[in-house]
């Protein structure tokens, strides 16, 4: 007797699990959670696809440049905006998303432009360690900062307006930017700049899709002017102060190994290490990312 009311009890737990699970499924958080994951999927599974291609048109050495250029990116992109990008979707009113958004693009380009001065400060170490052809390729970084920096900001604004299919068609796109132009510069032969191009043209893919969607339904009137923009730089001003210092910790750790080994043993130990780097991080931080800014957007 004391059985059959047991089973009915464990039977209504199992369904009401099932039925949770069934709305949970079924919920926009999910599901865009998938799209956007799945974006970053398709993006890298294509960039991955073509690394047997590009280790044959380029040299060990020139994929040691493009993991040392990548951690060097990686750093300043971090500070590019300040990390105002991740006060965008926590904005009280539209007025203030905007105001962030161009606060953010401001700072990524003044990071851009001091970026410039650090490498002219360290244009001749990088020359005489490895070489002056292979050297040449790090003045793309400022430009990188640039166009990553601006990703970020614009992906921060659609996170607000929930436009998670449009930044899954930019990640697809950087995955094929990627993959196109690396073997189009490896055919012509121009060996490390070559991938470092193809680096930048892969942060830069999708930014003009978002850009116009920031900006085409953002008229210029509803954006504050400069004393507004201060003001919002006043209130946000923990991101800048807290999150930069915390952020470049986080990836400092990252991206140290990918720094250090080209100075240590060579740019062609590094770039095996920046092969194995990219096969197991990058999809990892996808999926990491991914989740991150829907539940932020949610």
């Amino acid at each position: 007797m004391r059985s059959r009311p047991l089973s009915l009890s464990v039977a209504a737990s199992q369904m009401a699990v099932a039925q949770a699970w069934a709305r949970f499924c079924d919920s926009r958080l999910v599901r865009d959670a998938t799209m956007l994951t799945a974006g970053g999927v398709i993006g890298h599974v294509v960039a991955f696809a073509v690394s047997p291609v590009l280790s044959r048109l380029y040299e060990p050495a020139d994929f040691g440049v493009l993991s040392m250029f990548g951690a060097m990116l990686g750093l300043l992109a971090t500070v590019a905006c300040l990390r105002y990008e991740l006060a965008i979707p926590a904005a009280e009113d539209e007025r203030s998303a905007v105001g962030l958004l161009r606060l953010s693009l401001a700072a990524t380009v003044l990071v851009g432009l001091l970026s410039v001065l650090a490498l002219w400060a360290m244009s001749s170490t990088l020359e005489g360690r490895f070489g002056e052809i292979r050297a040449r390729a790090f003045w793309l970084l400022p430009p990188a900062v640039v166009a990553a920096g601006s990703y970020m900001a614009l992906s921060g604004y659609a996170v607000r307006r929930l436009r998670y299919r449009d930044l899954a068609r930019t990640r697809i796109a950087q995955g094929f930017g990627y993959a196109a132009s690396g073997v189009a510069f490896g055919v012509l032969g121009f060996g490390a700049f070559g991938l470092v191009i193809a680096q930048v043209l892969r942060h830069a893919a999708g930014s003009l899709r978002l850009a116009w969607l920031a900006f085409a339904s953002t008229p210029a009137a509803r954006a504050p002017d400069t004393a507004g923009l201060l003001r919002l730089a006043r209130q946000w001003r923990h991101f800048p102060t807290r999150l930069v210092p915390a952020g470049l910790l986080n990836v400092a750790s990252i991206q140290m190994p990918a720094l250090a080994i080209p100075w240590l043993y060579g740019l062609e130990t590094a770039g095996q290490f920046g092969l194995v780097q990219i096969t197991l991080l990058v999809p990892v931080s996808f999926v990491a990312q991914s989740l991150g800014r829907v539940f932020v957007g949610h």
